[in-house]
């Protein structure tokens, strides 16, 4: 298993009880992001030109990419709309494989396990402190969001 290692990842250990995700806030933490850094999310990581935002959109895609074929089951899958009726934007639920929708990374939740598990699968290459390269120990496992 390769891992980037990076000496700008965030303390994320406020991260650690969550059991579900937005794809948008897996995709940041896959690439050593801490969501709550970014009011913008993904957004906000390109506009800043972090070194890391290709990174995190590459794993959105890709867990977009797993929802769609079947790999990795969301919680629910949902697509951003403006509702006429009350004059703003609304999540909608949406068939997963449903193409011809636009799967929202802000409103598609994945659990914590399908997450460890795609991990696991797909052999994603996870973004590490450069200090767990130095000092390896159990809590910077292979897994890193798996307690």
């Amino acid at each position: 298993m390769e891992h980037i290692y990076c000496d700008d990842y965030p303390n994320v250990m406020h991260w650690k009880a969550v059991q579900e995700f937005t794809i948008e806030q897996a995709s940041l933490l896959l690439a050593g992001l801490d969501p709550f850094d970014f009011k913008e999310g993904l957004d906000s990581v390109k506009q800043i030109n972090h070194s890391r935002w290709k990174l995190a959109h590459g794993y959105a895609l890709s867990l977009e990419t797993s929802i769609r074929r079947g790999i990795l089951t969301p919680i629910i899958c949902a697509k951003y709309v403006y509702n006429e009726f009350l004059n703003e934007m609304s999540a909608t639920k949406i068939d997963p494989n449903d193409r011809t929708e636009t799967m929202s990374y802000r409103h598609t939740i994945i659990t914590r396990s399908s997450l460890n598990q795609w991990v696991t699968n797909e052999n994603v290459i996870l973004v590490l402190p450069y200090r767990a390269k130095k000092n390896p120990s159990p809590y910077y496992s292979r897994n890193q969001y798996r307690r």
